[in-house]
């Protein structure tokens, strides 16, 4: 099943491999896209919202941007097609828990503010990941942090990021 691209993988194929009833299954995630949301959470979606908290990124995200321009052909498969939107999703749940108790002084709606941002920031990781322009991933690392804290502040009224 690992062998193949995402798109290529069915629900019967995740049945199979984790030999799980599909009432087990849809008991816990509403389709693939959930599974894959649920296992990419913590090393890739967490780093990823926590990217505006500092100025500089967190050795959990140079190691997530690493791996992923080391695997950038898979990463492109994912961030791609059909999961990006479920990814988007997450991830902006997940921005939107690190801006929580933020009082934004522009009016937005804090969930504008997350989407937008967990937007901008896939729309980044694609862009570097096509290789169109050259630079490692220690500086797409440090443009995201302060990307995201720009963006915030700009989106937020907020100076100094999320």
């Amino acid at each position: 099943m690992f062998s193949r691209e995402f798109d290529a993988i069915q629900i019967e194929d995740i049945l199979t491999g984790a030999n799980v009833a599909r009432s087990t299954f849809y008991q816990h995630f509403r389709s693939k896209d959930d599974v894959l949301c649920a296992v990419m959470g913590i090393h890739i979606l967490e780093p990823l919202a926590r990217a505006g908290l500092r100025p500089e990124p967190a050795p959990e995200l140079l190691q997530l941007a690493h791996h992923v321009w080391e695997n950038r052909r898979l990463a492109r498969s994912i961030f791609w097609g059909s999961t990006r939107t479920a990814i988007v999703r997450n991830l902006a749940g997940k921005v939107e828990h690190q801006l929580a108790g933020a009082q934004p002084t522009s009016g937005l709606p804090i969930a504008f503010v997350a989407s937008t941002i967990a937007q901008w920031q896939i729309a980044s990781l694609e862009e570097w990941l096509m290789g169109r322009h050259r630079f490692d991933s220690e500086d797409w690392a440090r443009a995201l942090c302060r990307g995201t804290r720009s963006l915030t502040s700009a989106l937020t009224g907020i100076e100094g990021g999320s």
